[in-house]
């Protein structure tokens, strides 16, 4: 059958349907928030985005009908987004964008209410005894897996230049181990950013919807994106540190974005490794920047730990219980951090005969940086 959303809610305020089974999550939606090209929105705001700016058909909701009554087994968030929408109380209150504009239900023009309202839900409606709706809500709720974000992205932007993209990985899945197959997308993502110079950046899940419209049915060139190179590096980091397929690919990229000499990077890097180090941890856009540049333009080896281990603080502190700045009378443990004598991105060692403790004003002073 089919539902308008006015007769929804209707059905809502006199209780024939029901949203409040305690198998079924709580409204969610207006607490989890996105960001589209026109703003930050709620999940809850862009079910109304959906109907009243794009006018999508949303999928259909699925009640059980029992007593005279129906309990929504599927669909409960955008039932509630839309009548918390419609009908907003003092605790919830969705807002929605339209066109790039914030708004409510009230700031709608009458055009536009009277197209919500009349809006059409196809409905799936079953019965039964209680135990098979039991069972039937749990096979329904539990088999619904959300869309990765390589899965939404390629739902919306699949054109020439996926498709290519997508063949050239699993070609390159079947020859180069570091390489997965593109199944859900979690590493072709990183690929597929990393071929705009998006990885690692706060809004690229922003950018590269813009990115992929433009070129959507445009070929995929591997030469262009510099993939061999980077591939072939990103396995050799991938083997030699040991991390996340992120910081692997991150390392790569700028290795073969500045041109530098792969054997010598990862020469170096498989040196360090053999060592006592925390090369695992560092930070890919600071700390793997540093050595590698450093490396390449000063010829210097940068340890493989960066970081003092709070063992090395204790030990300081029982030395002096003091910071080593000049005049400098703070005394609390907890103010005082460890610091290179020499500079870690000059070359200096990360032990003790190395180190000092310097209060946060000291160790943040041109005096001793």
């Amino acid at each position: 059958m089919k539902l308008t959303v006015k007769a929804i809610i209707e059905m809502l305020e006199s209780g024939k349907l029901q949203t409040e089974q305690t198998t079924q999550r709580q409204f969610i939606y207006n607490s989890i928030t996105k960001k589209l090209e026109d703003g930050e929105i709620t999940k809850a705001g862009n079910v109304l985005k959906s109907i009243l700016q794009y006018k999508i058909q949303l999928p259909a909701l699925y009640f059980w009908e029992r007593d005279g009554k129906y309990n929504v087994h599927d669909g409960k968030q955008r039932i509630l987004s839309i009548r918390y929408f419609v009908k907003p109380t003092r605790e919830i209150n969705v807002i929605t964008r339209i066109n790039g504009r914030e708004a409510s239900y009230i700031s709608l023009s009458e055009e536009q209410r009277k197209e919500l309202l009349e809006y059409e839900f196809d409905i799936v409606v079953a019965a039964g005894e209680q135990e098979k709706e039991e069972t039937t809500f749990d096979l329904i709720n539990t088999n619904a897996v959300p869309l990765t974000e390589y899965e939404s992205l390629r739902g919306m932007f699949y054109g020439t230049f996926l498709y290519e993209f997508e063949q050239y990985i699993e070609s390159k899945s079947k020859v180069v181990d570091a390489v997965k197959g593109v199944g859900r997308g979690e590493q072709a993502k990183l690929f597929l950013y990393n071929c705009f110079e998006l990885l690692g950046e706060k809004v690229a899940d922003r950018k590269i919807r813009t990115l992929l419209r433009h070129v959507r049915n445009s070929s995929f060139d591997a030469k262009t994106y510099k993939m061999e190179e980077t591939i072939a590096v990103f396995s050799e980091v991938s083997k030699i540190l040991g991390v996340s397929d992120e910081k692997a690919l991150g390392v790569a990229a700028f290795i073969v974005g500045k041109g530098y000499d792969k054997d010598m990077v990862c020469d170096y890097f498989r040196r360090i490794v053999r060592k006592k180090n925390d090369v695992k941890s560092w930070d890919v856009y600071e700390h793997f920047r540093v050595a590698i540049n450093n490396l390449i333009n000063n010829n210097i080896e940068c340890d493989g730990k960066r970081k003092f281990a709070s063992e090395d603080k204790d030990v300081l502190y029982g030395r002096s219980q003091k910071c080593a700045g000049l005049n400098c009378k703070e005394t609390n443990y907890k103010k005082l951090e460890v610091d290179h004598i020499k500079k870690w991105s000059e070359g200096g060692p990360t032990v003790l005969d190395n180190a000092r403790l310097l209060c946060k004003s000291c160790n943040a002073s041109e005096k001793y940086n």
